[in-house]
């Protein structure tokens, strides 16, 4: 059996006489962990946003916050839960700021 992906991808280009002083930006991120962690956590999601000041058209100041955030495998926490004898769920959440 086999399955065919196709991704595809679009954007309108325009040339600009003139840039903007400010720049800002907001998005979304899915993660999928690989090997080894993949076997410990699942698909995470997280939001991205930043806003910065164009000095220039090659020259600018830009501030960004990233939130990601993967829940852990109930699988991966049971060797836990067995030696503890207590039922919990484990999460982990990421929290980034940067200045470029």
């Amino acid at each position: 059996m086999r399955f065919t992906i196709t991704v595809v991808c679009c954007s309108a280009l325009h040339g600009q006489e003139s840039y903007e002083n400010i720049n800002s930006h907001f998005g979304s991120i899915a993660s999928v962990p690989l090997h080894p962690m993949g076997t410990y956590t699942s698909v995470g999601w997280g939001l991205l946003g930043g806003a910065g000041y164009n000095f220039s058209e090659e020259h600018a100041a830009i501030g960004e916050f990233d939130l990601d955030g993967t829940l852990c495998d109930r699988t991966a926490l049971l060797p836990l839960q067995q030696a503890t004898g207590q039922n919990f769920r484990g999460h982990s959440k990421l929290y980034v700021l940067t200045a470029d």
